[in-house]
């Protein structure tokens, strides 16, 4: 019978071996090269304007705890609404400064691209479980290659915290999930996960919903094994839900004091509604039209994601997506031949199949939930896509599905394959190269490359946007 065999494999228990892996070796280089980049380069990069509100954050936060709870500053003295984020990172950046190591600005990059280099580098464990060997250095090598995240791990402050967390919580989701019933550790650890993710950004509640979804799919798998899912089973996994619900918010509750002056949930609930009706409205270009931030067209996070994801990462995606609507017919054939001959045990297969593919679907839904939350609520966005850089490193997991897609095809000429692959890379880092420390501006040929992008993306005689203007004016002043 026809399988998914990249979205529905069988969930192997992964574990680290001590042997030589090719990929791990490969994974490490990558992340050390960039981290030998990114250290010697963080400082030629500008204070941003939320980097400037939260190093005044930061400090008064910590102050919170270290006064026993009675220094209220960072209520009524920094800028509103920065309470309504979680201040672990602005926290644990403020004490690193405080040893004046280097320039404060400069601390606070490495300190930013560091923690976003950490989630970068989580993506190997993800991608194992998700898409397979190698996809984990395929997922590495296109957040790196991609100006837009590359440039933002330096200088902003909340979404690359916030990304770090949202890969973190998945890939302890992912790691709890691959047992049918999950042990107490993971159990434990994706609680912690989650809860950062929720003491960050209010957005990290949606990881309580691919936790509930993993879970449905493990109860689908113990029952197509079983034949029965029993009272005892569905307690055992409830149980470790709520588990997690519970040290998530625990720890959300610990990491930031908004929760701590009130009732929590009712806290939360302030918080969620500001960020779901921000209260700001200002117009801008985007694709040669003049737009507002509250009033955003359907095609605005799609727009923004196709000029600026490079070329390479837009066809692997691509070729990722075509190969499961592909593998997703022929497990649906092989089910409905299944039906024919079997009646129910056709079914069964399929069934059993997509529940084995739960990492997968996981790395799906953290993709298509949250976009497709943000896109149906028409939710205020502004300064490209960086509101949902978080997104980016699940879409570059996808992304190394497409890459063992074409293996095949490319095993038939590696030479040729490698000799192209090598040109693209040399000519993607060679624009980045000469756009530092821009490199978030770097668009794609389909929007005419970085240099003609702007024309199409704003329009003949349409000013820049402002917001960025600036940014790239603040940038520019600090050189």
């Amino acid at each position: 019978m026809p399988t998914f065999p990249d979205l529905s494999r069988r969930l192997r228990p992964w574990t680290p071996s001590l042997a030589i892996d090719g990929e791990i070796v490969a994974a490490a280089a990558l992340l050390g090269a960039a981290l030998v980049v990114g250290l010697s380069t963080a400082a030629d990069y500008g204070l941003t304007v939320d980097e400037f509100n939260v190093d005044d954050y930061g400090p008064k936060a910590l102050a919170w705890y270290t006064s026993g709870f009675i220094d209220r500053s960072h209520f009524e003295t920094v800028e509103f609404p920065l309470w309504y984020y979680g201040p672990w990172f602005q926290m644990l950046t403020a004490y690193v400064q405080s040893f004046d190591l280097a320039d404060r600005v400069t601390v606070r990059h490495v300190m930013t691209f560091l923690v976003g280099l950490g989630s970068v580098a989580a993506l190997v464990p993800i991608a194992r479980l998700a898409a397979g060997r190698w996809g984990g250095v395929t997922a590495i090598a296109l957040c790196l290659l991609t100006g837009y995240f590359y440039g933002s791990l330096f200088f902003t402050p909340i979404d690359v915290p916030f990304a770090a967390a949202m890969t973190w919580a998945t890939l302890a989701i992912v790691v709890m999930t691959r047992q049918l019933i999950p042990s107490w550790r993971a159990t434990i650890v994706a609680g912690l996960m989650t809860g950062l993710a929720i003491a960050t950004r209010t957005g990290g509640i949606i990881t309580h919903v691919y936790l509930l979804a993993a879970l449905m799919l493990c109860a689908v798998e113990f029952f197509c094994v079983h034949r029965a899912v029993t009272s005892r089973y569905l307690l055992q996994i409830g149980l470790r839900y709520w588990t997690v619900v519970v040290v998530a918010w625990m720890a959300a509750f610990a990491l930031w004091p908004w929760l701590q002056i009130g009732d929590p949930l009712h806290q939360f609930e302030i918080a969620l509604v500001h960020f779901a009706t921000i209260p700001m409205s200002f117009e801008f270009s985007h694709w040669g039209e003049r737009i507002w931030i509250d009033a955003l067209p359907v095609s605005y996070i799609p727009g923004q994601l196709l000029a600026r994801l490079p070329e390479a990462f837009l066809f692997l995606l691509a070729a990722a997506f075509f190969r499961a609507i592909a593998a997703g017919i022929a497990l649906a054939r092989g089910a409905a031949a299944g039906w024919r001959r079997e009646r129910a045990a056709g079914l069964h297969m399929a069934t059993l199949e997509v529940a084995r593919s739960r990492a997968s679907l996981v790395v799906c839904a953290a993709i298509i939930l949250p976009l497709g939350f943000l896109i149906v609520q028409r939710a205020t966005i502004y300064d490209g896509v960086r509101h949902v850089l978080f997104v980016i490193p699940m879409l570059a997991v996808f992304a190394g599905l497409g890459l063992r897609a074409l293996l095949p095809l490319l095993r038939r000429a590696p030479v040729l394959a490698a000799a192209v692959a090598g040109g693209y890379v040399g000519s993607v880092v060679g624009t980045l190269a000469v756009l530092h420390p821009l490199e978030y501006i770097d668009m794609n040929a389909l929007a005419g490359g970085t240099r003609g992008g702007r024309a199409p993306v704003l329009g003949p005689g349409v000013k820049e946007d402002r917001g960025e203007q600036r940014r790239e004016d603040q940038l520019r002043d600090h050189r």
